[in-house]
C-alpha cells in the first residue's frame, strides 16, 4: 500500500528545494568572485582596462608632486594650487607671458611672500617687510574696461622647464619700487612653481588702470611666468545709443512765413521768397544757428520757388 502524497510532504519538498537554490547561488557567487581576482589582465573589458590605467597613474602623481613639492613662499604656508572652477563665466582679458631677470631694471629690495592667498571677497592688506636684495622687475598695466568695479581673476604661472621663481603684486598705481606697499591692491601670495599655478583675485575699480609688478625671489636668476587675467567683461562693449531727437525752440524767423525755399551751406541756412501776411514776397534770410539776418533779397516775388545747393553755392 503506498503512503498518501499529503500538504505537509508538499511543504517538506518545496524547503528542500529552497534550501538547495540559495546554496548553490551562494556557492556560484564566491566562485565567480574568486575567478575575477585571478582574471589575466588581457581578459578584461575595456572599462574595466581604462579604470585600472587610472587608478595605476593616480598614486605615482600625487606622489611625484608632493615630492616635488617645496617652499613657494616667505612664510612657510602650504603651497598654493590653482582650482579651476568648471562652467567658470569669466572671459580671458589679456595674457602676458615673459621672462624676468638681470637684463630688467633693479630693485633693491622685494616683497615678502606672505603664502595668504588673497580675493576679492578676502582681499587681506599689505603687511609685508621687504627682503632687501638685488633683484630685477617688469612693470605691466591694464585698464578696466568698464565704468564699474569688477572682480578679476589672476593666473600666475611658470610656462616652461625654468623652475626659478617669480612674485606678482598688483597696484593701483605705478608701483613704489622704494616703497612696496605704496598703492598696493594685492598680490598672489607665493610664487607659481612648474605644474603648481597660483591663481588670486582683486576688485578693480571703474576704468582705473592697474599695475602688475613681477620681481624676481633671487639675485641674479632669471624666471619665465605667465600672467592671464580673467573678467566677466573684458571689454567695454558697443557705444552707447545715441539719445532720442528731440525739438527745442530756436530764434524765431523774423516775418510770419510759408511756402518759402530753404537750403544750407555749411552750417547756414538759407530761406528764399514765399507768403508772408497773405502777400508774396522775396525777402530772403540766412540763419547761423543763432541770428537771423536779412540777404539781398530774392529777383522777383514768388511763392513755391525751389532751392538746392551744391555744398557752395545754392
Amino acid at each position: 500500500m503506498q503512503p498518501k502524497f499529503t500538504q505537509r510532504s508538499l511543504g517538506h519538498l518545496c524547503r528542500k528545494i529552497m534550501a538547495l537554490a540559495l546554496i548553490f547561488s551562494v556557492s556560484t557567487q564566491f566562485s565567480f568572485g574568486q575567478q575575477n581576482q585571478a582574471r589575466n589582465p588581457n581578459t578584461l573589458s575595456l572599462f574595466e582596462k581604462q579604470k585600472a590605467d587610472q587608478q595605476s597613474k593616480v598614486l605615482p602623481q600625487r606622489q611625484n608632486v608632493k615630492a616635488n613639492s617645496k617652499a613657494d613662499n616667505d612664510a612657510g604656508l602650504p603651497n598654493r594650487v590653482k582650482t579651476q572652477l568648471a562652467n567658470n563665466p569669466q572671459a580671458v582679458c589679456t595674457t602676458w607671458t615673459s621672462s624676468v631677470g638681470p637684463a630688467d631694471a633693479a630693485m633693491t629690495a622685494r616683497a615678502n611672500r606672505d603664502g595668504v592667498n588673497k580675493t576679492c571677497a578676502a582681499p587681506a592688506t599689505c603687511t609685508n617687510a621687504p627682503l632687501a636684495g638685488a633683484f630685477n622687475y617688469k612693470i605691466y598695466t591694464w585698464t578696466n574696461p568698464i565704468a564699474a568695479t569688477q572682480c578679476v581673476t589672476v593666473d600666475f604661472s611658470i610656462p616652461t622647464a625654468n623652475p626659478n621663481f617669480s612674485f606678482v603684486g598688483v597696484y593701483s598705481a605705478a608701483p613704489n619700487i622704494n616703497a612696496l606697499c605704496t598703492n598696493w591692491i594685492s598680490d598672489a601670495g607665493s610664487s607659481a612653481q612648474i605644474g603648481v599655478p597660483i591663481q588670486f583675485s582683486f576688485t578693480a575699480p571703474a576704468s582705473g588702470t592697474v599695475s602688475f609688478l613681477v620681481t624676481t625671489t633671487t639675485a641674479g636668476q632669471s624666471a619665465d611666468f605667465s600672467i592671464a587675467l580673467s573678467a566677466t567683461q573684458c571689454t567695454a562693449g558697443p557705444p552707447p545709443p545715441p539719445p532720442p531727437c528731440s525739438f527745442t525752440a530756436a530764434t524765431v524767423y523774423p516775418i510770419p512765413i510759408l511756402d518759402q525755399a530753404a537750403a544750407t551751406v555749411g552750417t547756414n541756412l538759407y530761406s528764399f521768397a514765399g507768403v508772408s501776411n497773405n502777400a508774396v514776397i522775396a525777402n530772403s534770410y540766412k540763419f547761423d544757428g543763432t541770428t537771423w539776418t536779412p540777404i539781398a533779397a530774392y529777383p522777383v516775388a514768388e511763392e513755391w520757388p525751389a532751392a538746392a545747393s551744391n555744398g557752395t553755392d545754392v
